[in-house]
């Protein structure tokens, strides 16, 4: 039987707060997980009650910061433990901490297990609560089938899953919502960073098509499976009483700017995820992009200043009708 996983410490609230600023959409999958799956599930218990929370996916421990703060201050609820998992990935963990957090002031743990999702170190039923924030997305369709059985084998009796992940799914009717769909990225800035990228030899219509994110040739995990599929996988690994709802990050320009022309990892995940992009160099990859734009901005600057007269709030399972951001889909299940 596997041994017990270490308890995690929370390293405070600062910790969390130091890396809010860097997503939006990473705020609002947290919001969306806590409200719409963590917190009811966790009403439900005794108090007093010891809880073990496991989380797949967990990177530096951003997630696990923020829901373990927002936790402790809540009354009523039982006493939280919070292990961490992460996929074994090509990248260390440790690279992949000091490419986002170089210069930061901001104190990060590691994982206590590295191991991938669809094969845990843990004994069955282990835990109340499996999590899952902004992962689900970068598995494949078996992946992400053997990670909801391997979830269903952990989780004690009533057992709660719960995985808030990216518009880069394919969200079928919230599609149009998406930050990559708004006039001003597909019809302005994708168009010349096309350009930008035929003329350096990357990119050539004729054999790879249109340049936008949900052409596999640009980005092959962009649109891989719907939530259908998702839902599919949760019933065949024994989950009921499956719930998804779709939360809403509205982008404002300072928003899109950073995802268009600074924010090396937001370009990465949308547009640069096929390998053979992916194998430019990254100070090329920010050249072209924030050159491509600045030139969209001057050719339509008031297309560009309507993510500003959207609705700005972040909605909390609804969509705003003509609002262009982050749609985050939040899926709960039950063991």
């Amino acid at each position: 039987m596997a041994a017990e996983l270490p308890t995690f410490t929370p390293a405070g609230a600062e910790a969390y707060a130091g890396f809010a600023k860097f997503s939006g959409g990473y705020r609002a999958s947290i919001q969306a997980m806590l409200e719409l799956g963590i917190k009811p599930a966790l009403r439900c218990l005794p108090q007093g009650e010891s809880v073990k929370i496991l989380e797949v996916g967990a990177g530096q421990g951003k997630s696990a910061w923020a829901i373990d703060t927002a936790l402790r201050s809540q009354d009523n609820l039982p006493d939280i433990r919070i292990f961490r998992t992460e996929p074994d990935e090509k990248k260390t963990i440790a690279e992949g901490r000091a490419a986002f957090f170089s210069g930061s002031d901001t104190e990060l743990l590691l994982p206590e297990v590295v191991a991938p999702a669809e094969v845990l170190p843990v004994a069955g039923e282990f835990v109340r609560l499996v999590v899952g924030s902004q992962v689900l997305h970068w598995m494949n369709g078996e992946q992400a089938r053997r990670s909801f059985r391997e979830a269903h084998r952990v989780l004690k009796d009533g057992g709660t899953l719960v995985h808030a992940t990216s518009g880069i799914m394919n969200l079928l009717s919230y599609n149009e919502h998406h930050f990559t769909r708004h006039p001003f990225v597909l019809y302005q800035y994708l168009p010349l960073l096309e350009a930008a990228l035929t003329r350096r030899g990357y990119w050539d219509r004729a054999k790879d098509g249109v340049f936008v994110p949900w052409n596999p040739q640009a980005n092959p995990v962009y649109y891989r499976y719907t939530l259908a599929d998702v839902r599919q996988w949760l019933q065949d690994a024994g989950f009921h009483h499956i719930n998804i709802r779709m939360s809403m990050f509205p982008c404002d320009t300072k928003e899109i700017e950073a995802r268009l022309s600074t924010n090396f990892a937001a370009l990465e995940m949308h547009f640069f995820q096929s390998e053979r992009l992916k194998a430019i160099p990254k100070e090329e990859k920010m050249e072209m992009a924030k050159t491509a734009f600045e030139a969209a901005k001057a050719q339509a600057p008031d297309l560009f200043a309507s993510f500003d007269r959207q609705n700005r709030e972040v909605t909390i399972g609804s969509v705003f009708a003509r609002t262009s951001g982050e749609p985050v889909p939040v899926i709960v299940a039950r063991k």
